[in-house]
């Protein structure tokens, strides 16, 4: 019996000892949860009422500094009597002291070098003297002058072109400039043009007006479309040799003869020589 009371008295205690512990568990939990953060109240900044002080501004350099002891200042003094107004002006003589910056004497010298040099007047090179304008005029050809390009050989001039075009094509070509495909009148005509394909180092060959064009069954050759029949002849070796096949009725300086002449097809492009007689006047264009 004693014993039973005392395991009861045990556990009763156990069993206090357990809601007390079980209780401050919860209290614990509650508080936490029930604890907030704090909010922190941002104030404005309210612009204090408090008068500001005024710092004294450095005084302000002086922009010219004078350099003599003694200066006049001018005051004007304004008395009212009645309705006129009396204006009175009263100079005060002021010393002041002497100035010992070093920036002041080399302002007084810079002035003084500057006044003692002397400054001479800028020339105007906007004046222009009269003078005359060339109005536009035709260029007029001497008789015994060539066009410039053009070279003077015998009371004849000849430009060597430097294109290439078709015997039809070169004959307008010339009669464009004031002249027409050479003719060879003589063996030194005929040597002059050789010498001068040679200086100018000419490709193939070069086109003269010689051709059998308006008579290519007959074979017989002519200066040009003028009809003139030509009676002298430096054909190279075989030459001329006809075709069958192909304009061949044109007459050429052929490079490869050492420019003697040669037979081609008159729709070859080749270098040309135009020439102009200087008996007669030229109204030339180039």
């Amino acid at each position: 019996m004693k014993w039973s009371v005392v395991y009861l008295v045990l556990f009763l205690a156990i069993i206090e000892v357990r809601n007390k512990v079980n209780a401050v568990s919860k209290d614990g939990v509650a508080k936490t949860a029930s604890t907030k953060v704090p909010k922190v109240k941002v104030e404005k900044a309210v612009p204090s009422t408090a008068p500001v002080k005024k710092t004294k501004s450095e005084p302000k350099q002086q922009e010219t500094k004078k350099t003599a002891k003694n200066a006049t200042s001018t005051k004007v003094k304004v008395n009212k009597s009645g309705n006129r107004n009396t204006i009175h002006v009263i100079n005060i003589k002021v010393d002041l002291p002497p100035s010992n910056d070093n920036s002041t004497t080399s302002h007084n010298n810079s002035t003084n070098s500057s006044t003692s040099t002397v400054i001479q007047p800028q020339k105007d090179y906007t004046i222009v003297g009269d003078y005359k304008i060339f109005k536009y005029e035709d260029d007029h050809i001497k008789k015994d002058d060539c066009p410039p390009y053009w070279h003077k050989y015998d009371k004849n001039c000849y430009l060597f072109s430097r294109d290439r075009l078709n015997w039809y094509k070169a004959s307008m070509k010339c009669f464009e400039l004031g002249g027409f495909l050479t003719t060879v009148e003589s063996s030194i005509e005929n040597t002059y043009i050789i010498n001068q394909l040679k200086a100018y180092k000419i490709n193939r060959g070069a086109w003269m007006g010689l051709n059998t064009v308006l008579h290519p069954k007959k074979h017989t050759w002519h200066w040009g479309f003028s009809g003139s029949q030509n009676h002298g002849f430096d054909w190279y070796g075989f030459e001329p040799a006809y075709k069958k096949k192909g304009d061949f009725l044109c007459a050429i300086f052929w490079k490869t003869y050492h420019f003697h002449w040669h037979v081609e097809s008159c729709s070859q492009e080749n270098y040309y020589i135009c020439k102009i007689k200087l008996k007669e006047s030229c109204s030339c264009t180039f």
